[in-house]
Order: C-alpha cells, then structure tokens, then sequence
C-alpha cells in the first residue's frame, strides 16, 4: 500500500485522467479493507481527476456514476481482474464512464437552466483548463453550472 500510495501522491507524465482509472482499479484489486473498498475506490477517483484538473470544484461526479452503472462497473472489473492482468478493457470502461458523468451533468445543467434559454437554442459543453466550464448557446449567452461538493 505503501508503494501504491507514493505513486498516487508523485507527479507523473501520465495523463491525470488515465492515472485516476489505474488508481481506481488498482486500489479495488489490492483490496486492502475487510468492507468499503468501492466506496473509496470511487472517492479516489474523484479526488484524483479533481487533483488533475487542477481545481477542488467539478461539475460531474465519476463516483456517482460509476454506481448509476454498478452491474457493467463490476462486470468489466472483474473480466480486467483476470488473466493476465490487461486493463485495455477496464480503462475503455472508465473513459466512456467519465464521458457519461459529463454529458449527463451538462444535460442536467442545461435542463436546469432551460428557463433562461431561447427556444431552439443549441448548446454544447465547453471544458477549459482548470475546469472552467461553462455552457455555450447559440445566442452567445453563457451559462455557468452551479457546482457543488468539496474535493
């Protein structure tokens, strides 16, 4: 564990969002608790692709969607597990997961914003360093997200 968390800590060249799913799977696979290793498995994540960007407040939760897809979460978990150990599988999950998290947290954003959008207005989500993010429309009006949680 030891080792583990030094590598999680240390900065690395690899991308942040590949090393939260590393991190995720391997901290499930060590599985050093009797109970809860998902549960901070998730957190994890978060906290690491929170740590990438660079910024405490996100508007998408990876934690929350990973248990909106539990039974595919611990399906291609375990297929990962096995063998000899290939995580191609896992990290293709993971990223097509993160990309879920926020297209969904944009869609609530915008569902939640629709009183102050023109009908027939496009919108597109636009994610800058340091996760400034904010919804663009068609009209050129801005929205931002409210953002909630503590990293």
């Amino acid at each position: 564990m030891a080792r583990f968390i030094d590598w999680c800590n240390t900065e690395t060249d690899l991308d942040p969002v590949l090393k939260a799913a590393i991190a995720h799977f391997w901290f499930v696979t060590i599985h050093p608790f009797e109970d809860g290793n998902g549960r901070i498995a998730r957190g994890l994540a978060d906290m690491m692709l929170a740590r990438g960007d660079g910024c405490r407040d996100r508007f998408y939760s990876m934690s929350t969607q990973i248990e909106g897809e539990k039974k595919e979460y611990y399906r291609t978990l375990e297929l990962s597990q096995r063998g000899d150990l290939d995580i191609t599988r896992w990290m293709a999950w993971f990223l097509g997961c993160l990309d879920r998290a926020v297209h969904d947290s944009v869609t609530s954003s915008i569902a939640g914003s629709s009183s102050r959008i023109q009908p027939g207005a496009e919108a597109r989500a636009v994610v800058l360093p340091k996760s400034d993010a904010h919804i663009q429309f068609s009209g050129g009006e801005a929205c931002e997200p409210e953002i909630s949680g503590d990293f």
